[in-house]
């Protein structure tokens, strides 16, 4: 029987999404899901005294930790619940990062690859429009999953969100990352939020893409769904999550249900 488990949950720390955590945890294990995994926006330690708007900060992770460390105890005969950050590719920050890491026990990474250069956020890969944009982010992609800090590439195709057509160069830097994830054995997510809210803008390819995951089922990637949840709503049911899967079962592609992660909660 398939287990659905989805590793990609928000918290309002990020300042882009709403409901308490609790909510998250409550939605899920009605829906039926057996494991929940959050992965906030992780906070860096930028130099430039910039303050982001779509990540916590520094100062609210040891709470996040706390919460989730709780919800952990609370709902352990309910659901399991794992505690992990998303991130960039930011490598002058991998010191800090694996600081985090080690300091607060968390059990996962998902590499969430929003932007090139760090500072004041630097290049959105969400803003490609040119071979060299989506060369940028498919080499950026790969060195950070082959830093091996990373469970899985959440939304590959986020280089499409503004992308207009599939071109040719689309079409190669699709066949370049699929082709480094497979060789590598990567795993690859297929993100459900750009599918419920904001996955494109007019007239552009958007994400998830088909014509992409129509190439990584010819590389012969593997796949897990991720919802990507920044509202309690969007995991209170499974019926997208059940479509993801028969769409990308449909091309031929092994997807996962779940990804082996040892449990630190009772650290």
């Amino acid at each position: 029987m398939d287990m659905n488990a989805n590793y990609h949950t928000h918290t309002v720390r990020c300042h882009h999404a709403i409901g308490n955590d609790e909510a998250y945890v409550t939605s899920a294990i009605s829906a039926g899901f057996s494991i929940l995994g959050f992965s906030d926006h992780s906070p860096w330690p930028f130099t430039d005294g910039h303050t982001s708007r779509i990540r916590m900060d520094a100062a609210e992770l040891p709470d996040y930790v706390k919460s989730v460390r709780n919800l952990q105890k609370r709902y352990k005969d309910d659901i399991r619940i794992h505690l992990g950050l998303e991130c960039e590719y930011f490598p002058e920050y991998f010191p800090w990062l694996d600081e985090q890491v080690a300091r607060y026990r968390l059990e996962y990474l998902i590499l969430g690859n929003h932007f090139q250069g760090s500072g004041n956020e630097g290049f959105y890969y969400g803003f490609c429009q040119n071979k060299t944009d989506l060369e940028a982010y498919v080499k950026s992609c790969v060195l950070g999953m082959e830093s091996g800090r990373y469970l899985y590439l959440a939304h590959p195709d986020l280089m499409f969100h503004s992308y207009p057509l599939f071109d040719e160069n689309a079409m190669a830097a699709s066949r370049d990352l699929c082709k480094a994830m497979k060789r590598e054995g990567f795993v690859m997510e297929y993100n459900l939020q750009g599918r419920l809210n904001h996955g494109k803008h007019m007239d552009s390819l958007g994400y998830p893409a088909p014509a992409f995951w129509r190439v990584a089922a010819e590389e012969g990637c593997k796949v897990i769904v991720g919802v990507d949840s920044h509202d309690p709503k969007t995991i209170s049911s499974t019926t997208e999550m059940d479509r993801a899967k028969v769409f990308l079962s449909g091309l031929g592609m092994d997807v996962l249900d779940t990804i082996p992660i040892p449990s630190k909660e009772d650290a």
